[in-house]
């Protein structure tokens, strides 16, 4: 199984409860559905936060079935973003995770460099704290980056001598990979 997910540090360092949406922003992110296949349920963040009916349960044999069943986790990781805290109660996926996400931080700063696509930041270190958490959340087990990689700022205006030599996606792509290395040391 392949995930789409990013990372996420807290919006403001200094208020615990934005710790606590990195965590519940990650596991609602990769957890939905590396969980039940791994564990045989969801995770228990979101059986607290989904309210109405709205999150299926599974019944006992279903768990059994779906307990241990992938050979691997997959990835594709592309950015992180900033997620703060919210208490209200949530209406739909986005909302229940109560951490809304900003590529800024309270004080304003970007979480990394912004990319040639307005949903895209260049954050490798997000990508190594991700590595980290799944192996500490599903005690190491294989795992395969499938996508990685980044649009660059204006491509389509510079002239192609200056595209061809492509800096910024190099950076991205040295800078993404050293981080793969370091979590996986």
């Amino acid at each position: 199984m392949t995930i789409a997910v990013g990372f996420a540090e807290p919006y403001n360092t200094s208020v615990p409860e934005d710790m606590d949406a990195v965590e519940r922003s990650v596991t609602f992110a990769f957890g939905w559905f590396a969980d039940p296949q791994m564990f045989g349920d969801y995770p228990q963040e979101m059986k607290d936060n989904i309210d109405g009916g709205r999150l299926p349960e599974f019944t006992e044999d279903e768990k059994e079935m779906l307990k241990g069943s992938c050979d691997f986790l997959g990835v594709n990781y592309y950015t992180s973003k900033y997620v703060r805290n919210v208490d209200t109660n949530g209406t739909d996926w986005g909302s229940d995770q109560r951490a809304p996400a900003s590529a800024k931080n309270a004080s304003g700063h970007l979480i990394g460099p912004q990319a040639g696509s307005t949903w895209l930041n260049v954050y490798p270190y997000g990508l190594y704290q991700l590595l980290n958490w799944i192996s500490k959340r599903y005690a190491n087990p294989p795992m395969y980056i499938f996508e990685n990689g980044v649009s660059c700022p204006n491509e389509s205006q510079i002239p192609v001598d200056q595209a061809l030599r492509d800096t910024f996606r190099v950076t991205y792509i040295t800078e993404h990979v050293a981080s793969m290395v370091a979590a996986y040391l």
